[in-house]
Parts: C-alpha cells; structure tokens; sequence
C-alpha cells in the first residue's frame, strides 16, 4: 500500500484506510458539488402557497449543495472560505440565491408567456423555512464538524483516516481544503518533534508531565479514536508563579486541530457554569477551556459534565429540560490550582514550577508562541498521526494502568502515549491531588504517625496551625468559634479509617470530649 499523498510505501501492519473509495485519489482535496447551470425557479410563500410547501422544495433543492444539520443548527459550507457557518434566517435568505430563483409568480401554464421575476426571500419566510421539519429533515445530518482529517479506529482491523466532507459511517464532516500533513512520518522522528517542542517547559515530573501532555494533544486530535459516548478526563495545568507556560501547554494541545482556542474566564457563579457547559453541549464543543482560575474550584455542573456522557439544563427562556450528548475534553488553568474530590478523580494535572521570581527571567533558547504552533501544525499532526500509527500497527497494546471510570479513554489515548515511549499517563500514587482537604489529612497523618499517644483535638489543631494547614478553617488571629470547632470535627471525622499514601491510617477513639486522633503507620515486612 502507498501514502495517498507521498505515494511512499506504507509499513505493514493493520489495515489502514484512508478513504472508503478502495482507490482513493491522490489529491487531499474534495470539492463541493458544482453550482447549478440553470437555477430552478421556487414561488415564494402567499397567495395561496403554504410555508411548509415552500420549505419542502426548498430543502430539495438545497439539500445536495453543502447544507447539513447538526443538532438544531444548519451549517452550511461556505465556498470562499472553505469552512462551515452557522446558517441563520438574514444569511439563509442571500444563499439560496445562488442555487435557485425565487419568485412570488407561480409557474405559467403551458402555451403561457413566462413572466416571472426574480425576488428575494423575506427574513420573515427565512426564519419559519429554518424551523420548518420539512426542510431540516432533508438535510444530511453530521455528528459534528472536524477542521482536519483526523483518524478514526473503523473496525477491529482497520485504522481510517476520515475523508474531506461528510463521511457516511460515521456522520462526521471534515472541511474541505483542511491542512495537509505527512502520514508516513518515523515513531523517532515524531518523539524528537513532540520532545523539543516540550523541551524548555519547568515540569515539576517531566517525566509524568510530559506523558499527561502527550495524553492532551492526543486526546484532543484523537476524540474520533475514541467510542461516541467514552468519558473524558479534565486536563489541569498548574504552577507556582504566572509565566511557567500554562496556557501555551493548552495552545499546543488544540491548536494544531482547531487552529483557534477561544479562551473563557470561569464563570462566577454555579448557574453561569451551568449556562457555559449547556451551550458547550448543544453546540457540539469539542474543548472547553477555564482559564485562570484563581479560587477553590468546585462546581457541580462541571463535575457533572465530565463524568456523564450526556449533559442536561434550560435554554435561556424556556423550562422544558434539553439534553445533549457531549465529547468534549476540558481544560483547566490557574496557578496553584485547588479543586476538590470529584473533580480531581477525573483531572490529569501538569504541574509546573518555575525557579525564577520574575518569568521574563527565565533562559529560553526556543522560544514558542502561537505563531510558531500554527506555523508547525502540519508537524504536529504528522507527529501525532505517526503515534498512533505505530500503535496500530504493532497491535494495540495496553497501558500499564487503568484510570477507573474512564477505562476506554485509558486503552487508546494511555496505550498510544505509552508505546511511543513515554510514562504512562495515568496518575501515579505521588502525583499532585489539587484537592487541599485530602493534601492536609494525607500531611496531617503522616505528621501524627510516628507519636506513641493518641492525639486531642487541641493538639490537631496546633499541629495544623504550626505547619499550615487546613488554613481556610482554622483562623491564626484567635481562638476557633463552637461553629468552627464542629466544622473541623466533622472534617477529621470523615476520614475514619481511611488510608493514605504511605500506608498510614486515619483513626478516630471515644467520642465526645473524649475522642483522641491516631495515625498508624503500616508495618513493613522484613524479608528472613
């Protein structure tokens, strides 16, 4: 088999498709269908002729010129520009003029002088033809929208490369003249490409952060891999001082797919949240990106939007409940990010820390920016692509570990990172946690675990004070409240015979005034 676009031999292996065409052309490119020679004459609603009428002909019309449904919107391809837009009523009335004659005349009889003219739509017509079912339902539906070809795994022999337009197993359409990049690209090569790019990152496990990267680029380029409805994880990047490159980590995670990262402030309330995810969902998001974060993040409809592969809310004026489906991979800024245990169970976190007081400070040979990705998407796709082919080709092997609840996810995205050579991205017993409560008991036991006796309550406390934690409930300036007392109570009583890391225990004895605090410390066996 030869590359499609270098005509170079492919490497044996499993089947690789790149078309369904079992001789696919040479050329990336697809065109659209040519515009019509004779545009067809259509009367325009009134005078007897129904809306419904109209939009049923129109959608008849329309149908094979590069209009397509996805959810409740209309897309259309737009010939200059060679992308899909939103097709809405003032755009819609300006489009089918290029593929039809509208006319409020209806057609003459035969033997009759045709003296029709030419009309515009009205807006009006516009906006009840883009409701109207008999005109939507004539559309091709797509899943959703891809600026490049990516691949997709299209049985459990075959790895395909998705063509230009919309591909007919699996409702996926790709843009037309999307950027070309090299299939045939060396595992070597591609691991030297990825390896400079990070090269220069302050990665507080640069061995960890850099497989959790990987994982991100991947998982981003690689959704189509993935089963439809496969959880996610969150991707979190986090530092000690602004400057260590956070948001460029984000940038080179979408940008060689997207070309684009729109960047969103998180919202500052749990409703805005709700409102952000619902509309990530019903337009078919494939990122979302929180940027910044500089509080505590917890959020039940984030938590709910990663571990569901569908999400549900209220549009914006109505009560009915919507519910769409949702493959979207979330990203997450801020410096010295905190989250808690829910979310945390599902982020992957690349933590950087960063010597220098000053980032400007800081020695950078290789400067990189979003000019220079953009520039070197081609590479960045070839290199991704090359990761995944070798995977394939040398069959599919597992990862080392599973993440529990995001198993699929785990076997391809972990397995492709893993074989290229890189750690296995998922978090190891001493990766950061983000979450501050588990962090202080995991500190706070392993600080009570080598004392003889019991702890009081008032000893807990001092020992939280003297070594700073739990600060956002226990107050430093005075005594604690009875309020803060029982907040704090509570807290050391949830952990009752947990495990931390370290095999130390957390344990509670008596109760009451009574009750004492005890970490015990898991004996080592000691070989004969």
């Amino acid at each position: 088999m030869t590359d499609p676009i270098t005509e170079t031999p492919m490497p044996m292996g499993r089947k690789i498709i790149f078309d369904d065409d079992p001789n696919p052309k040479p050329a990336w490119e697809t065109a659209l269908p040519p515009l019509p020679v004779e545009k067809p004459w259509i009367q325009l609603p009134g005078d007897g002729r129904t809306v419904s009428a109209f939009a049923q002909d129109l959608g008849g019309q329309l149908a094979p010129h590069g209009l397509y449904r996805c959810n409740e919107r209309v897309l259309a391809e737009d010939r200059t520009i060679h992308q899909s837009t939103l097709l809405d009523a003032p755009r819609l009335v300006t489009f089918v003029e290029d593929y039809v004659r509208c006319t409020k005349a209806p057609a003459p009889a035969e033997g009759e002088e045709d003296e029709r003219v030419v009309t515009s739509m009205r807006l009006s017509d516009a906006k009840l033809v883009l409701a109207s079912d008999r005109f939507v339902n004539q559309l091709q539906a797509v899943e959703h929208v891809n600026p490049v070809r990516v691949p997709v795994l299209a049985s459990a022999d075959g790895l395909r490369l998705l063509p230009e337009g919309v591909d007919d197993k699996t409702r996926i359409f790709t843009e037309r003249r999307s950027l070309p990049y090299r299939l045939d690209l060396p595992l070597d090569e591609a691991r030297a490409l990825l390896d400079g790019l990070l090269a220069e990152f302050p990665f507080a496990d640069a061995a960890y952060a850099k497989a959790v990267q990987v994982a991100a680029m991947l998982t981003v380029y690689g959704l189509d891999l993935l089963p439809p409805h496969c959880l996610l994880p969150a991707f979190a990047y986090t530092a000690n001082n602004s400057g260590a490159g956070k948001g460029l980590l984000v940038q080179l995670a979408v940008l060689p797919v997207f070309g684009v990262l729109p960047t969103t402030p998180p919202p500052s309330s749990e409703a805005d949240m709700a409102k952000l995810l619902l509309a990530g969902a019903r337009n078919h998001s494939r990122v979302v990106l929180l940027d910044n974060v500089d509080q505590l993040l917890q959020s039940r409809a984030l938590e709910s939007f990663i571990t569901a592969t569908h999400y549900s809310g209220r549009l914006l004026g109505q009560t009915q409940q919507v519910t769409y489906p949702k493959k979207t991979a979330v990203f997450i800024t801020g410096n010295q990010l905190q989250m808690r245990a829910d979310l945390r169970r599902r982020t992957l976190v690349v933590e950087c820390f960063q010597t220098e007081a000053r980032a400007e400070d800081r020695a950078i040979t290789r400067p990189l920016d979003t000019t220079a990705i953009l520039a070197r998407r081609d590479a960045i796709l070839a290199a991704l692509y090359a990761l995944v082919r070798h995977w394939n080709d040398d069959g599919r092997p597992a990862p080392s570990r599973v993440q529990p609840g995001l198993t699929e996810w785990s076997q391809v995205i972990g397995g492709i990172v893993e074989h290229a050579g890189y750690a296995c991205p998922i978090p190891p017993p001493t990766a950061p946690t983000l979450d501050p409560v588990i962090e202080g008991m995991e500190r706070l036991a392993a600080l009570l675990a080598d004392r003889a006796e019991a702890a009081t309550f008032r000893e807990v406390v001092r020992v939280c004070r003297a070594n700073g934690l739990f600060e956002h409930c226990l107050p430093l300036d005075r005594d604690l409240r009875d309020g803060e007392k029982r907040c704090f109570s509570a807290l050391l009583k949830r952990y009752h015979g947990m495990r931390f890391r370290g095999g130390i225990t957390w344990q509670l004895q008596g109760h009451g005034h009574a009750r004492r605090y005890l970490a015990t410390r898991e004996a080592v066996a000691i070989p004969a």
